[in-house]
């Protein structure tokens, strides 16, 4: 499994950040100054698989919102309805 640097200028290896409480809380900070100063407060925050999901959870809690978890599937069961769990 390899990382394509070229796509963005910034890699978080999540699996490191979230094992430090201070780095972790620091990161969900930020994220979600930046959500309340650039949106209205968000019903729900939508964590992506894989590295979104802790993230997405520990933001939505912050904000008082419903997280939602979504997952995408392979192109055998495009048809079918996506997999999708909110939990508030």
């Amino acid at each position: 499994m390899g990382f394509r640097v070229e796509e963005s200028s910034y890699i978080v290896i999540n699996r490191l950040t979230l094992s430090y409480p201070t780095i972790r809380t620091y990161i969900r900070q930020q994220v979600v100054k930046i959500i309340e100063e650039t949106y209205a407060k968000p019903d729900v925050i939508a964590g992506v698989a894989t590295g979104g999901i802790a993230l997405g959870a520990l933001v939505a809690q912050e904000l008082g919102s419903a997280f939602l978890l979504y997952t995408f599937r392979d192109e055998r069961s495009r048809n079918a309805e996506p997999n999708r769990r909110s939990v508030k």
